[in-house]
């Protein structure tokens, strides 16, 4: 993380990614902890792209959040991560839909900007 504030960039991913597959030997991240692994690392990734606006960041804390939904589907923050930072309006819909209808309090969730009224009521009450 102090490489990235101070810019570069490619070694901060490169050390962040390392942690990444350190979480492979971690028995898949799930490990007794206050706060698991995953999200550390993810919560780390979120940080790095919020402090320096460094889409490498965005791009790799979405990566994670969809390949740990692969795994974990039912765990509501790497849905609301992804609507946190994800572009495009439809795939953002759903990744909030989903994480609203986890875990109406899930910190990422509260730091999205909300969906428009239409998009919100539109949700499904089984989004998947």
């Amino acid at each position: 993380m102090l490489l990235a504030r101070e810019g570069q960039t490619a070694s901060s991913l490169d050390f962040l990614r390392a942690a990444r597959y350190r979480l492979s030997e971690l028995a898949s991240g799930v490990v007794d902890t206050a706060v698991p692994q995953p999200y550390q690392y993810a919560q780390a990734a979120w940080l790095m792209f919020r402090q320096t606006r460094q889409e490498a960041y965005r791009t790799e804390a979405l990566r994670f959040a969809r390949a740990h939904q692969q795994m974990f589907p039912l765990w509501a923050w790497s849905y609301a991560l992804e609507g946190l930072l994800e572009r495009d309006p439809k795939r953002q819909a759903i990744a909030l839909c989903r994480a609203r209808f986890l875990d109406q309090n899930s910190y990422f969730l509260s730091q999205a900007k909300p969906l428009p009224g239409s998009a919100r009521t539109a949700c499904p009450k089984a989004p998947w």
